[in-house]
């Protein structure tokens, strides 16, 4: 069966998860694979399904798939996707999106992970997939939506407390002993100064122009624009 039918099928299998996700879990037809895994199961020719739910963050839990820390891990989603290139039986590829993002980094590992796959891949959003989970959905031949999931808003945010006031308040002083002007910056102890300010604005604007060298498009009007 030629890459292109296979493509369609992915596809097809994504709507049905877009439309009908009570029902995924006894969708015996597709492959989940487990992390802790060496050699993929062979039932014929199959569409691998991996599972990207929760912030993504960078590297790897073990047995990640029983935490509930919320968090997905860039290198545990890679070697899922890997081990189902690796399979003779797998087809294609459904890469479930479940993710309002997370760390930069770990976006863009597996978005460059997806270039490298020759596996059809298709994405199936689902409820969420914003930012980072947009980012990464990006490295797929087809993505498949839900009419009301929730995508786009990719932009990068930096937040740091600002505690000075209260530390007055209480009777508290802190002193740094640092190496260079910038050892200390965005600390929670007192005010940022402009000098810090845009030395982190640019970081910010540097991270943004490499998702949109990607291809990704903001959508117009959404407040994470």
């Amino acid at each position: 069966m030629s890459k292109r039918k296979w493509i369609w099928i992915a596809v097809g299998l994504s709507i049905l998860l877009c439309l009908v996700t009570p029902l995924f879990c006894i969708w015996t037809s597709a492959l989940l694979l487990s992390p802790g895994s060496t050699t993929p199961p062979v039932w014929g020719d199959v569409v691998a399904v991996v599972r990207v739910e929760g912030t993504l963050v960078s590297g790897k839990e073990e047995d990640w798939l029983l935490s509930d820390s919320g968090n997905v891990y860039s290198e545990s989603i890679i070697e899922q996707l890997q081990r189902a290139e690796g399979s003779p039986s797998v087809k294609a590829i459904v890469l479930r999106v479940n993710s309002p993002g997370g760390g930069v980094v770990a976006s863009d590992e597996i978005y460059h992970a997806l270039l490298e796959i020759e596996t059809p891949v298709v994405v199936s959003m689902s409820e969420v997939a914003a930012s980072g989970g947009y980012y990464i959905s990006c490295g797929a031949d087809e993505i498949v939506a839900n009419p009301t999931t929730l995508t786009g808003s990719i932009g990068v945010i930096g937040t740091s407390p600002n505690l000075e006031e209260l530390l007055d308040k209480v009777g508290i002083e802190v002193t740094v002993v640092k190496s260079g002007d910038m050892k200390d910056a965005l600390s929670p102890y007192r005010e940022p100064t402009e000098e810090e300010l845009e030395y982190y604005q640019r970081i910010i604007d540097q991270h943004r122009r490499q998702a949109q060298n990607i291809g990704v498009i903001v959508l117009t009007g959404h407040p994470g624009r």
